[in-house]
């Protein structure tokens, strides 16, 4: 596989995550596509979601050992990564856009969120879910996003938690009655199991299954 070299131009935290700014090759990439990343052109890789629509481009990374380490070890320096991949987020028109995220499946659902937002857009509804409170990413530049309402989900018993608790598709259930079969769509990146249930839940509410789409 080939591997190009890029630049690391900032990395801050970014909820659980290590957020690389990255000044990659040329080219051009859509929403929900990813690429491999590795922090020597020898060293083994990872598949990581573009996590912002424009350039220079943006990946969201949990510190794991392995791979991950190695590329948050670099710090403003040169990592390589592939070009990117996979169909990503197929356009479908719709006057509402339902998204649900878990852990890091937001980084490509953060990319089409930027996508939608660019114009006048659908309404769009995001459920997002992570373990924490602490662990959410881009929580500040969302909530800036004119037109995009984010349920902010914990999964574990966390006291003084206001929000939301438990997983994403048993959150969005007592909200799926508004889903107009005709007018909405969903985009999801999670957990399989989260990806089945949200299938499961449109399909309950009569949406086509060409109505709910993934990045790959």
């Amino acid at each position: 596989m080939p591997l190009l070299p890029a630049r690391v131009v900032e990395a801050r935290a970014e909820g659980r995550y290590r957020l690389l700014v990255v000044d990659g090759p040329p080219g051009e990439h859509r929403p929900g596509q990813y690429v491999f990343l590795g922090a020597r052109r020898d060293a083994a890789v990872n598949p990581y979601a573009i996590a912002g629509e424009a350039r220079p481009l943006q990946f969201l990374i949990r510190p794991e050992p392995g791979v991950a380490d190695e590329l948050i070890a670099v710090g403003l320096g040169t990592i390589y990564m592939s070009e990117p991949r996979g169909p990503g987020f197929l356009p479908v028109d719709a006057a509402q856009v339902v998204m649900f995220a878990a852990g890091s499946g937001i980084a490509p659902i953060h990319a089409q969120v930027e996508h939608l937002a660019r114009g006048p857009g659908p309404a769009m509804t995001l459920y997002y879910g992570e373990t924490g409170s602490a662990d959410f990413a881009f929580r500040d530049r969302m909530a800036g996003i004119p037109g995009l309402r984010v349920v902010w989900t914990v999964s574990a018993d966390e006291p003084g938690w206001t929000g939301a608790r438990g997983w994403v598709q048993d959150v969005a259930a007592a909200d799926a009655a508004g889903w107009d079969p005709g007018s909405t769509v969903i985009y999801a990146c999670g957990m399989p199991a989260m990806e089945a249930a949200v299938r499961q839940l449109a399909a309950r509410h009569g949406l086509a299954a060409d109505r709910v789409l993934t990045n790959l």
